[in-house]
């Protein structure tokens, strides 16, 4: 962007949402975008976005969808459940976590029957673990993983009897610089892999959503911010990743306009169950909704 473009860009709410389909992974290698329905799920407020969606299935049909909630006049985000019929229509809306600091990203993994959620509160400076609670559409049983490291969008994935956390870090590298934790016990203690930290640039580092398998090789969707938050997605796949080593590369690249040409900017995308969830930003021009926020989020400074 250039110097004009950015100012003009001040005058236009940033909003996402999001969006579902029935789809298989298989149509995402295979290019088959255009082919892909969603339904969207529009934010009824200008001032909110609703954003991070991952999703989890119960044993009645239903679906959950994990996500984070914002009110740009607040400034920090919470984290809900969305709830949906096996027609994906939309029939329950719940808050399941909310600290005075940022929350976001709630990232899920699944073992022994157990879901487990690890939400991003790298504002409150420590990573914490839930169980998800199916029946109560809640999370429980609090679990620090890892203290004092401000950690964003922690990914979790198994691999060699091992238990790994992907993340960037809070502050000026947070697009640019990957950090990988390991234990060999999901609760911890963890220690930080001694390359740390990997890569170097704002193109496919940051996490966009849970690890995946396909085709016997493991995939990490990451976000491309070269330009700006959320220009597109990219899925790598993972080559080797040891207590020695870890290497990646590039297979395929998801743009905005891949999916639509409506929408702007693209950085979380989920499967589960023939499902796949993603975020969508939106650029709405407000300049007066603009100047509105600005003001009540410095009254909320106070």
């Amino acid at each position: 962007m250039n110097i004009l473009s950015k100012l003009l860009d001040k005058f236009f709410i940033k909003q996402w949402n999001i969006g579902i389909a029935r789809c298989e992974i298989k149509n995402l290698f295979e290019e088959e975008f255009k082919k892909i329905k969603f339904k969207w799920y529009p934010v009824q407020k200008i001032n909110e976005l609703h954003a991070d969606p991952f999703i989890l299935k119960n044993t009645n049909g239903q679906y959950h969808i994990l996500f984070e909630k914002l009110c740009k006049y607040m400034g920090h985000g919470k984290i809900y459940a969305k709830t949906l019929d096996e027609n994906l229509e939309v029939i329950s809306f719940k808050e399941l976590l909310n600290f005075s600091n940022h929350l976001s990203y709630p990232s899920v993994f699944h073992e022994d029957s157990i879901t487990y959620v690890i939400p991003e509160s790298s504002e409150e400076g420590n990573l914490y673990m839930y169980e998800f609670d199916y029946e109560k559409i809640e999370l429980k049983n609090k679990k620090i993983l890892i203290e004092n490291e401000s950690l964003l969008d922690t990914t979790i994935m198994k691999h060699e009897n091992k238990y790994w956390l992907f993340s960037t870090k809070r502050g000026p590298d947070s697009n640019k610089k990957l950090y990988i934790h390991y234990s060999e016990n999901l609760k911890g203690p963890y220690k930080s892999h001694k390359l740390n930290p990997f890569k170097n640039n704002s193109f496919g580092c940051r996490p966009a959503g849970s690890i995946f398998k396909y085709l016997d090789n493991y995939y990490r969707p990451t976000q491309n911010c070269v330009e700006y938050y959320g220009k597109s997605i990219i899925i790598n796949k993972i080559i080797r990743l040891n207590t020695e080593e870890f290497i990646e590369e590039e297979v395929f690249e998801i743009m905005p306009e891949h999916i639509t040409k409506k929408i702007k900017g693209i950085h979380t995308i989920n499967f589960h169950d023939g499902l796949i969830v993603i975020d969508s930003l939106k650029k709405i021009f407000s300049p007066i909704k603009q100047f509105d926020i600005f003001l009540n989020k410095k009254m909320n400074m106070k």
